[in-house]
């Protein structure tokens, strides 16, 4: 799901908002906490930036929980005087990177 959001976006240069993305949206949204659960922070950063394409913003209650819990996981770094998480090849961080 992530990387049909990914590809179709241009990874995230340009926002899916037609409303032929609500499932997509709607999936993500509702999937988010059980990935939180699982504990598994790379698909919780999947699913945060794929949100992100799909114009769903950082201030959203569901996505600003997300980036919590990245945060407070394991293997804390600073990048620009803010802290961020390690963890594999996501987009969260190249997101922050994008948004210099």
């Amino acid at each position: 799901m992530t990387h049909r959001v990914f590809t179709r976006s241009s990874w995230c240069r340009f926002a899916l908002l037609s409303e032929k993305w609500k499932q997509e949206r709607q999936f993500l949204k509702y999937f988010l906490p059980v990935v939180i659960e699982a504990d598994d922070i790379e698909l919780v950063g999947e699913f945060i930036q794929a949100l992100r394409c799909l114009g769903i913003k950082d201030s959203d209650d569901d996505v600003w929980r997300a980036s919590r819990f990245i945060i407070n996981s394991r293997n804390v770094v600073t990048v620009g005087g803010e802290m961020l998480k390690k963890f594999g090849l996501t987009f969260e961080l190249s997101g922050w990177l994008a948004e210099l």
